[in-house]
This record gives C-alpha cells, structure tokens and sequence, in this order.
C-alpha cells in the first residue's frame, strides 16, 4: 500500500475498534495490520453480531481492505447471509458508490450495527404480538372449527383442496408454532420452510384450507400471500384421505433446506403448485 493510504487505513481501522469496543450488538476483529506482513496483503475487517436470537440466522459480514485503500480503490464487502443482504444491501452498495477516496468503513459497520439493533427489536415487538394474537385465534378455533365440522357433516361432495403460501420471512417461534399447529389441527399435511422467504403448502379438506389461510392471515406479517392453491373434486365413495398426495403429519424445514421442501412437493406430483412459490 501506498504510505498515505497505509496510515490512513491504519487510522480509521483505530478509531472503529475505538468506537465499537463493547457494543451492544456487534463485535469487530481486524486481520491484516500486523507490521509483519507485506503492505500489499488486504486487511480485513469482520464484523461479527453479538447475542443475537437464532431466529434472525444472521452471520459475519467481511470487509476486505484491498492494497490502495482508501485512495484508490473501495472495499468489497460480504454480508454473509440473508438478512442482511435485505436490509444493508442497497444502502452499503450506496456507501461504496459514494467512497471514491474516501474512509468508509465506519458507514459500513455502522449499518450492519444498526441492521442487528433493529432485527433484535422487531422481533422481540413480533413475538409479543404474534404470541397475544394467536392466543386469541386460538380462543376463537376450537368453535370454528367445530362450526365447520358441523357443516361437512350436512353432506355434498367431497373437495380436497392445497395452497401454497409465501411469507416474506417466518422466524417468530409463535408463528412457526401456529403454522405447524393449526394445520395439524385441522388435520392438514403439508410442510413449511422457515427463514426468508417463508413457505408452507398444506393439503386436506377444502373447508380446512380456507379455514387455517384466515387464520394464518390474522396474524401479523411483514407480507403473506396464497401463491397458489389447487381445489380437487372426489369421485362418489372417495375420501379426502383417499385423493391426498402429500405425506401425512406436518414437516418444518429450516432456512437453508428449501431444496427439501421442493424436493417433497416434487415428489408428490405437485411441481406445478410449488412452482407458484416463484411467482
């Protein structure tokens, strides 16, 4: 590295260390300062979320400090997963945009911080309404659910039905609770994929589908829509259980198996319902 960029580097790499040296929410490691190494070698910075909840499934974001900085050339930033490729994506490509000569590794660190403040906050305000919320629902199934058995017994055709539901993301325990849940309880198959995005396909009685999609949209959400849904009409002496294709009981997949979710929608013979997950 050139002398001024080096010194310059080597100042502004000091003051962040400075300024985040016990932050609540993030922890910051510097490799590459060592005098030892050749001026040429990168420096990178790590900036690594503290106590974090496992819902969020976030992980280090790298910068890397290429020989030049900050004179002539820009960081290259990895922000390792997901959610914060949603909410710094735009604003750290804005960031670097905007750095030509300039220190900004301060910005960057700064709005991956904030990114995890944030996160930490809504999800402790999601899952105090997502749980107050779905207690009430869950007041409120027992005689719905009763109501709509009530009705299936009053005869007419059988109608299996399916949906395919996308959510921006599912990571509130609560929300994860209800979708497994309910559809177990309205004796639903199907599976979910948590994370972001979040997808659940059921299956099994229309008047259940519609039933546990009212449900699901009490809830709060950042966005849930029904993507796809299919309605199949039984031949006289056929039973729901007889037209179902999804494997019985309910199946919850992490963020990083949405190729298992596919896989079990693929395998029943219903690629065309998943793909509507890609609309």
């Amino acid at each position: 590295m050139e002398e001024g960029a080096r010194e310059r580097l080597e100042d502004e790499v000091e003051a962040l260390l400075a300024i985040f040296e016990g932050h609540e929410d993030i922890f910051v490691e510097v490799a590459g300062l060592d005098p030892a190494l050749h001026d040429h070698a990168a420096v990178v910075v790590t900036v690594i979320p503290n106590d974090a909840p496992q819902e969020l499934q976030l992980a280090s974001t790298r910068v890397e400090l290429l020989s030049g900085y900050p004179e002539r050339t820009r960081p290259t930033v990895d922000l390792g997963c997901p959610f914060f490729v949603d909410r710094c994506g735009e604003e750290v490509a804005e960031i670097l945009e905007m750095s030509d000569g300039q220190e900004c590794l301060y910005q960057v660190v700064q709005c991956v911080a904030q990114a995890v403040s944030e996160g930490k906050s809504e999800l402790r305000e999601e899952e105090t309404l997502a749980r107050e919320e779905q207690l009430r629902l869950e007041r409120q199934l027992e005689q719905t659910l009763a109501d709509a058995n009530s009705k299936g017994k009053e005869g007419g055709e059988v109608v299996l039905g399916r949906r395919l539901c996308f959510s921006h993301h599912i990571i509130a325990p609560s929300k994860r609770s209800a979708v497994v849940g309910w559809a177990l309880e309205l004796k639903l198959g199907g599976c979910s994929k948590i994370g972001w995005p979040g997808l659940i396909a059921v299956e099994g009685e229309e008047r259940h589908c519609q039933l546990y999609v009212q449900l699901l949209q009490r809830l709060r959400w950042k966005k849930f829509v029904v993507r796809g849904e299919e309605q199949v009409r039984g031949r006289e002496g056929q039973t729901v259980d007889d037209m179902r294709k999804l494997p019985s009981g309910f199946c919850e997949f992490g963020q990083e198996e949405a190729h298992l979710f596919a896989k079990t929608l693929k395998d029943a013979g219903l690629e065309d319902l998943f793909r509507t997950s890609m609309k």
